[in-house]
């Protein structure tokens, strides 16, 4: 059977790869907000005390990668 934290890990990752596909079309009001979401997730899922190191470490490799694409589309929308 598959846990919560796994079904929150996988639906982070989808709303991941669907702020990329609308960072790429110029959608970028929609792909901050997913990019936001994904991240809190993560890193609220990084906070649970069953989560392992290996997994936590994961969970911030993607929380990191969320938040320099946040960086991104800040840099895009100001030179707008």
């Amino acid at each position: 059977t598959v846990c919560v934290e796994e079904l929150l890990y996988r639906h982070a990752l989808a709303m991941g790869r669907e702020a990329a596909v609308d960072e790429m079309v110029g959608k970028l009001n929609t792909s901050r907000a997913l990019y936001q979401r994904a991240k809190l997730l993560l890193e609220q899922l990084a906070e649970e005390p069953q989560v392992g190191h290996a997994d936590r470490a994961v969970l911030s490799k993607y929380a990191a990668g969320f938040a320099w694409r946040l960086q991104e589309i800040a840099m895009k929308e100001d030179a707008r």
